[in-house]
């Protein structure tokens, strides 16, 4: 699918702009980009387009850098009633956190994902709206924080998951168990961050390099498959070995075009022009295709 007109989405609390294979999606929820509820369909949706438009390669979350934060944490005056729903009226099974929802959407979306941290990030914005993306670019001077403790809660956003798995147990057990207020640069944090730069206002300029930089060099289906292998790791390297030979031999012998490009454009010393996308690759590897 590649006739979507992101310019015609009826959207409220995200602006999303497309260009040059880069889709960019603005936080502007309000002043201080609280998560809300009325957030997370849009941003869902953006994401299932973005995962569908062969057209894009990278998708780029932000906030405008003017805002005192990319997005300050739940709003609390709601009494954590997602649009008023009271959460006793939902049976415990059915319950769904609102955090969980993105990440899982963020996780799902196949193309590169790159949060472009330029303000403050408090809950949620430390979990779903980091977490689950490929790559983070950060602000250095953004206050970072995972204060479900300090509230009386539990950590939402597929957290226990993906914290351990980023930094390591010791380091998310020192994040969600003190609440405290960290900056990118601190050493509990710096290895959650691709780039830390000292000014706001260039973190989506360089995040935007960057992006570019992916999605002239990168073959979609390589990336597929490769995010398909972090996220669903083996859970040893016999299973590794098998599912890797298989996807590796799927990949050489598919006789697509990328492969051949891939090839000739390295013995050329010359930048690559990969145009496969990733409709063949469900012939052979549903759960990536």
């Amino acid at each position: 699918m590649s006739d979507i007109d992101y310019n015609s989405l009826d959207l409220s609390f995200i602006q999303v702009s497309f260009d040059d294979g880069i889709l960019v999606i603005v936080n502007k929820v309000n002043a201080r980009n609280t998560f809300v509820a009325s957030l997370i369909p849009e941003l869902v949706q953006a994401l299932e387009y973005a995962d569908k438009d062969d057209r894009v390669r990278v998708v780029i979350f932000t906030a405008d850098h003017t805002s005192p934060a990319y997005c300050s944490g739940a709003n609390l005056s709601d009494a954590w009633h997602w649009n008023g729903i009271d959460p006793d009226t939902i049976a415990d099974h059915d319950y769904r956190d609102a955090a969980g929802q993105v990440s899982l959407a963020v996780l799902r979306c196949r193309k590169i994902t790159i949060a472009a941290i330029n303000g403050n990030a408090v809950g949620a914005g430390a979990t779903a709206l980091q977490l689950p993306f490929d790559f983070r670019v950060a602000w250095a001077g953004a206050k970072i924080a995972f204060p479900f403790a300090s509230r009386a809660v539990s950590p939402e956003g597929a957290t226990s998951f993906l914290l351990p798995r980023l930094l390591g147990y010791s380091a998310a057990a020192a994040l969600l168990l003190s609440g405290q207020i960290f900056l990118p640069t601190h050493p509990l944090l710096n290895r959650l961050y691709f780039t830390i730069l000292p000014k706001r206002e260039d973190v989506l300029p360089a995040a935007l390099t960057f992006a570019r930089e992916l999605a002239s060099s990168t073959s979609a289906p390589s990336i597929v498959a490769t995010k398909a292998l972090l996220l669903h790791a083996p859970s040893s390297a016999e299973d590794a070995h098998i599912i890797e030979s298989y996807l590796f031999k799927k990949m050489i012998t598919g006789n697509r075009h990328d492969l051949v490009e891939g090839t000739k454009s390295f013995k050329e010393r010359r930048s690559a022009v990969f145009t496969d996308t990733v409709d063949h690759m469900k012939e052979w590897a549903p759960w990536v295709g």
